[in-house]
């Protein structure tokens, strides 16, 4: 009979097991008495479970009967959960996220007999980088279980994607021409499947440097992953040039026409910007009438189109002399009926010309008879800007004026001669004839004889030295003075 308890062996630690001898005896019965045996059964883990073995029951008298007994083998020893000598890695995806999957974790677990390793699923992101642990289970075939906590890395090995912003960056330049792209003024709108820091090298710029520019933008995430892109900003320069007239103004010098211009770079002066500039001055067309102080507009523009204006003055002048000019026809003056004249002022006035509105002048000459004939006086010609210029000129003093014929105060008287005859001589009827100049009186010969004794009339000429003359009738006397020769 076999026993009431089936018999249980323990395998050890190596898996291994007996059934002793003696471990299966029953209850087997005998008239007499008995000896149970069964014999030894090694048995391992393969042998896990129910099994079978003979129990022999024999008597003295060698008597035997045999039956098959069941008896149970099992496994208590527990497994010994061992970590992987490599702790697993976890490498995070493009979103950031990982899974530390369910036999990524088996490590070096061992047990007596066969066993599982089990580790659940452990999700990981971003926040889990480094080291983090999880728990290893070895399980046997006889539920005996063991676990172990275990370390497992999570690492990032994605790069970052560079990405420049959407938005060039502007640098605008100071008054000095200066500016810097600041170390974060760059930072874009780069990703990363965790966290990143955008740098980028901050750069000193001036206006060399105008319009668009290029930088290095570089994106790092915590774990040294880096990408790099070339990025645009823009240099803007947005300062208004500061327009300054010239310390000296511009002259402009009428030429011979009375025209000129103030060209487009003449009135340039020393405006002043951050950057470099050009001024400009439009040409301004002037003439006599513009002598003097004009103005003009100064434009200063630097290389931004960034302008600015002022209102400067420059200076319209004539350096041209005039042309003194004698009048085509010599002036004439007249001597009045005392013998004197005046060459007035603006008598002896010419033809004189400029290039710009001239006076002439010359000064009143008094004259008298002395001056009768061709003189000469000075005409000076003077602008509105005091050139001059001057000429001798010739005028003419003349005498119009008629001599008076005044008969003398007492008649001249002839006194016939012993032949009864005589004269009045040329000069003999000159009498008190007035001019206003030097004069001649003439009365020609007058040959008279007995037959003119008495009152008789000659013809007294005065003329002038400007062949004025004037006559008139005069009386003279014939007398006989001698007295008769008596003759017998």
């Amino acid at each position: 009979l076999c026993p009431n308890i089936a018999p249980i062996v323990v395998l050890d630690g190596n898996g291994e097991g007996t059934l002793s001898a003696d471990q299966g005896d029953g209850s087997s019965t005998d008239n007499c008495s008995l000896t149970e045996t069964s014999g030894a059964v090694a048995v391992s883990c393969s042998d896990l479970g129910a099994q079978t073995y003979t129990l022999v029951a024999t008597d003295g008298s060698t008597n035997s009967n045999s039956t098959t007994c069941n008896f149970t083998v099992v496994d208590t020893e527990n497994p010994v959960a061992l970590c992987p000598n490599i702790a697993p890695i976890v490498v995070l995806d493009g979103n950031g996220e990982g899974t530390l999957s369910a036999d990524q974790g088996d490590g070096s677990s061992t047990d007596n007999c066969s066993l599982t390793e089990t580790s659940g699923a452990v999700a990981v992101t971003c926040s889990d980088l480094g080291a983090q642990t999880y728990t290893l289970v070895a399980t046997d075939g006889s539920t005996n279980s063991n676990s172990t906590t275990c370390n497992f890395t999570v690492v990032d090995t994605e790069n970052p994607v560079a990405e420049c912003p959407a938005a060039a960056p502007i640098v605008v330049l100071d008054t000095n021409g200066e500016g810097t792209l600041t170390a974060d003024q760059g930072d874009g709108s780069s990703t990363d499947n965790c966290t990143l820091v955008e740098t980028s090298s901050a750069i000193a710029i001036t206006c060399s440097d105008l319009g668009v520019q290029t930088y290095t933008l570089t994106a790092t995430d915590g774990n040294s992953n880096t990408n790099s892109a070339t990025c645009n900003f823009t240099v803007v320069d947005n300062e208004n040039p500061v327009a300054l007239c010239p310390t000296v103004a511009p002259t402009v010098v009428l030429d011979g026409n009375g025209e000129g211009t103030l060209s487009a770079d003449q009135g340039d002066g020393s405006s002043t910007d951050n950057c470099n500039l050009t001024e400009t001055s439009g040409a301004v067309a002037v003439s006599c009438s513009d002598l003097g102080a004009q103005t003009y507009t100064l434009v200063a523009t630097d290389g931004s189109t960034n302008s600015n204006s002022t209102t400067c003055n420059f200076t319209v002048v004539d350096t041209e002399n005039p042309v003194a000019e004698c009048p085509a026809a010599a002036p004439i003056v007249v001597l009045d009926t005392n013998g004197e004249g005046t060459l007035t002022a603006d008598h002896g006035d010419g033809s004189s010309t400029d290039n710009c509105n001239l006076v002439e002048t010359s000064s009143a000459i008094a004259i008298t008879c002395s001056d009768l004939g061709v003189q000469t006086y000075t005409l000076t010609a003077t602008d509105g800007s005091s050139n001059t210029n001057s000429a001798t000129c010739n005028f003419t003093v003349v005498d119009n004026e008629n001599p008076v014929a005044l008969c003398p105060t007492v008649a001249p008287t002839v006194v016939l001669d012993g032949n009864g005859e005589g004269t009045l001589s040329a000069d003999q009827g000159d009498g008190s004839s007035t001019d206003n100049c030097n004069l001649t009186e003439t009365s020609g010969a007058v040959a008279v004889s007995c037959s003119d004794l008495g009152a008789q009339t000659y013809t007294l000429v005065a003329t002038d030295g400007s062949t004025n003359s004037n006559s008139t009738t005069c009386n003279f006397t014939v007398v006989d003075t001698e007295n008769p020769v008596a003759e017998c």
